[in-house]
């Protein structure tokens, strides 16, 4: 199904996996946006490349997406997949976050330890 306007989710997550946008991808992407076949061209027939949807509402339906051409591969997921998804999602961005302090915590740390060594 071809719609006209564009899923909220950022057609960049590729170059913005793991940063702190709402909708960056949580995790690398298996294949590049134009590694698939057979091609799908948009309205202006050039290749539209594959994303995948990191919005809550469509999260982890993959969809083709090119100026103002927009076409879901996936069937919209129910509201119990949604939930599971939308948790799983918050999940990796906490356990992200935390690791991001501990490594901040252990480099602070390792200095305090040089210092007395270092005494």
């Amino acid at each position: 199904m071809a719609t006209n306007s564009r899923s909220s989710s950022s057609q960049n997550s590729i170059a913005r996996y793991g940063e702190s946008s709402p909708n960056a991808s949580p995790i690398p992407y298996r294949h590049l946006p134009y590694s698939y076949t057979p091609a799908v061209n948009c309205f202006y027939d050039e290749r539209a490349p594959r994303w995948v949807s990191w919005s809550d509402a469509n999260l982890g339906r993959r969809y083709h997406c090119c100026y103002k051409y927009q076409e879901w591969l996936d069937p919209k997921p129910t509201e119990h997949q949604i939930e599971i998804l939308v948790d799983l999602q918050d999940a990796v961005k906490a356990l992200r976050k935390k690791n991001k302090y501990l490594e901040v915590e252990n480099s602070e740390l390792a200095y305090l330890v040089d210092e007395a060594h270092a005494k």
